[in-house]
């Protein structure tokens, strides 16, 4: 099920988001994914040494690529984006796709 960017809580459970790539910022430890859809922006904050494997799955993202992530949402406090920030368990980059809702549900 997908959840709109503007509904993001912390919580245990795996979250889905789709929307597109607004800025990257890729530092030496950590790179952080601001992702946009109709309802808002999130960060995506993807530490380096524990979640290598997603690297290569960033890799070529540009402003406004269509992305879905999957992931766990946190509270951070210094997140100016609604205090909140996706940790990802899985990011999928959409190739001349639509990454709209028409097809699935929406949480």
């Amino acid at each position: 099920m997908i959840t709109k960017i503007k509904d993001l809580r912390p919580c245990e459970k795996i979250i889905e988001i789709r929307g597109w790539v607004d800025k990257i910022r890729d530092l030496k430890a950590v790179t952080f994914i601001i992702v946009r859809d109709i309802t808002g922006m999130a960060q995506v904050s993807i530490d380096k040494e524990t979640m290598g494997d997603l690297l290569p799955k960033i890799e070529g993202l540009t402003h406004e690529s269509a992305i879905i992530v999957k992931g766990k949402v946190i509270d951070s406090p210094k997140v100016k984006l609604g205090g909140v920030e996706i940790l990802p368990t899985d990011m999928t980059k959409k190739y001349g796709k639509r990454v709209g809702w028409s097809d699935e549900k929406i949480a």
